[in-house]
């Protein structure tokens, strides 16, 4: 059996609502509690503050996606770091 480690993350892009991220996310929480691996989680903009606050204090990390370059205004998708709940990840 190997030694290794690995890092495994996924992450939802918009398709999820914020209670079906919650619901994944304490799914995610219960199921790798005793994970071997470090372990990230990416839900969409609309869910981090939620899954934030499920995974704090877990084995499991906290990711976001298609981070822009501009603060405010329409850019496909992307938010600025301080768009992001919290002000950045």
């Amino acid at each position: 059996m190997s030694n290794r480690s690995y890092y495994i993350a996924g992450n939802w892009k918009m398709h999820k609502t914020r209670a079906e991220a919650a619901d994944l996310a304490k799914a995610l929480v219960a199921q790798l509690k005793d994970g071997k691996h470090k372990y990230l989680a990416a839900p969409s903009f609309t869910a981090i503050e939620t899954v934030a606050a499920i995974v704090k204090g877990t084995n499991i990390r906290l990711g976001a996606q298609n981070t822009g370059k501009v603060q405010g205004g329409s850019r496909r998708g992307k938010n600025h770091c301080v768009e992001r709940p919290g002000g950045g990840l």
